[in-house]
C-alpha cells in the first residue's frame, strides 16, 4: 500500500473516530425561571391566518375582536415573536427557548387556515366556523380542532 493511501484512510479513520466525541447539540434553550407573567400584544392589522412553530402552545378562540396574549416565563417572554403580515399571525420563538412555560392564546373572527410545525401545538378553544379553512401539520407539531366547514384541506407530514 502506498504512503499517500495510508496516510488517507488514516485522515478518514481519525475524522470518524473523533465524529463519535463531537457533540453537535446546540444547547437546551433559554430555561424559564418559573415566574409566569402575561404580555398582551398589540394587534397592528387584521389576519385570518395563524402560524404557529418551535415548540410554541398556541390556543386558538373564534370571537368577536382580535385579541393576542402570550403567557410564559418572565424571562423568555420577549423571545416569543408575534408578527402579523399580509393577513398571517406567525408564532414563534425569537431564540431556542428550553424548558419554559410558552403559551400564546389567540382571539380572531375569521380562521382560512391555521398551520403548526417544529413541535409547536395549536388547540382550538371553541368550535371553529368556516365556509373553508387549510390545516397544515408538520414536523412533530400537534393539532386538536374542532371544526364545522363545508370545504376542508388538511395535510400532515413529518411526524405531526
Amino acid at each position: 500500500m502506498t504512503t499517500l493511501a495510508k496516510f488517507a484512510i488514516a485522515v478518514l479513520m481519525a475524522l470518524f473516530l473523533s465524529s463519535c466525541v463531537f457533540d453537535m447539540n446546540f444547547g437546551e434553550g433559554k430555561r424559564g425561571n418559573g415566574d409566569v407573567v402575561k404580555d398582551d400584544r398589540q394587534v397592528t392589522q387584521d389576519f385570518t391566518i395563524i402560524s404557529a412553530s418551535e415548540g410554541l402552545d398556541v390556543y386558538v378562540t373564534q370571537g368577536d375582536d382580535f385579541e393576542i396574549m402570550v403567557e410564559a416565563d418572565e424571562n423568555i417572554i420577549d423571545l416569543i415573536g408575534t408578527d402579523i403580515k399580509n393577513g398571517k399571525l406567525r408564532i414563534h420563538a425569537i431564540e431556542n427557548i428550553g424548558r419554559a412555560t410558552k403559551m400564546v392564546y389567540v382571539t380572531l373572527p375569521t380562521i382560512t387556515e391555521l398551520s403548526a410545525s417544529s413541535g409547536s401545538d395549536l388547540v382550538t378553544k371553541n368550535m371553529i366556523r368556516a365556509d373553508k379553512i387549510s390545516l397544515g401539520a408538520s414536523s412533530g407539531a400537534g393539532m386538536k380542532i374542532e371544526l364545522v366547514a363545508e370545504d376542508v384541506d388538511a395535510d400532515s407530514s413529518s411526524g405531526a
